[in-house]
């Protein structure tokens, strides 16, 4: 079946005989099927919910480009404020010192973290409160450090410095493989949001095969920032067989236009306001070990 799907993709974009509709729905389609592979390659000891978190992760790697990298783990900000372990953590790579802790568990600076997200077998009130409260212990962390990040671009330039906003925060999802209503979903999400900052608010959720919900700005165009959003939004039936497609495309849209910050990793370390007892190397053209605090000028 998914052969066939990509020759039909291939032939009909070869003999220029589709319309974009046509296209996306073959798109849909094969990333799909793709899922479901991934899902048939995953060990079936494994207990239920951690193979499904795998099969999410491993389908995210496979589609997101390899500026970002998928694992689980733990998100760390430099107050030394830690959050509860997350099913997946998007980061950016070339910004990301990453440290293994346990097995594949990692510990990831929040500054490098682009997105995270939660993964539910089924997703019911107390388990959407649970994924709520695992993105809300990740989005409370300062990604600014105190206002001193600055933004990282392509090529390792350092732009203006972050924010808690817009394409500067941490994206939150909650990826579920079978749900109440999404109606029901959309209340306890509006309920939960009462008691939480609007900052820290989820971004999306997808229901597999199912739908999104997620928010909708004034014009009543969707938009996942929850920050600019004026109410709840839910997908309708008619729209099911695209929501793999939908939750990707929303969340590649934001990752396409997010920033990491700069890391400082002395300030993680606790030793960049530390005076340390120690000689120090005068830099003359003789050379020699001195007790002077202030050193001595190059020559």
């Amino acid at each position: 079946m998914d052969h066939l799907v990509t020759i039909e993709i291939g032939d009909r974009l070869m003999k220029k005989e589709f319309s974009l509709p046509e296209l996306m729905k073959g798109i849909s389609e094969r990333m799909r099927i793709d899922f479901q592979k991934i899902t048939k390659r995953i060990p079936s000891p494994l207990d239920v919910g951690e193979g499904r978190e795998i099969v999410l992760r491993t389908f995210l790697k496979d589609y997101l480009p390899k500026r970002f990298g998928v694992d689980p783990g733990f998100v760390i900000d430099a107050l030394g404020n830690v959050s509860k372990q997350i099913d997946v953590v998007i980061y950016d790579i070339g910004n990301a010192p990453v440290f293994k802790v346990i097995k594949d568990k990692k510990v990831f600076p929040v500054e490098c973290v682009c997105a995270i997200g939660e993964v539910k077998s089924y997703l019911g009130k107390q388990e959407l409160k649970d994924a709520l409260e695992k993105i809300h212990s990740v989005k409370r962390l300062d990604k600014t450090n105190r206002g001193k990040s600055q933004r990282r671009h392509g090529g390792g330039y350092v732009g203006e410095h972050l924010t808690r906003h817009d394409n500067d925060r941490v994206f939150g999802m909650v990826f579920a493989y079978d749900a109440i209503s999404l109606e029901a979903i959309a209340s306890n999400l509006c309920a939960a949001n009462k008691s939480i900052d609007r900052v820290h608010w989820s971004d999306v959720i997808c229901v597999l095969d199912r739908g999104i919900v997620s928010y909708i700005s004034k014009e009543g165009v969707l938009l996942p920032d929850p920050q600019k959003a004026v109410a709840i939004y839910s997908t309708n039936k008619s729209e099911s067989h695209n929501t793999l497609l939908t939750f990707y495309s929303i969340l590649w849209s934001f990752l396409s236009a997010s920033h990491a910050g700069t890391v400082d990793m002395f300030d993680y370390l606790g030793t960049r306001t530390q005076r340390f007892p120690v000689k120090r190397l005068a830099l003359t053209s003789n050379t020699q070990l001195d007790n002077n605090p202030t050193g001595t000028c190059c020559t």
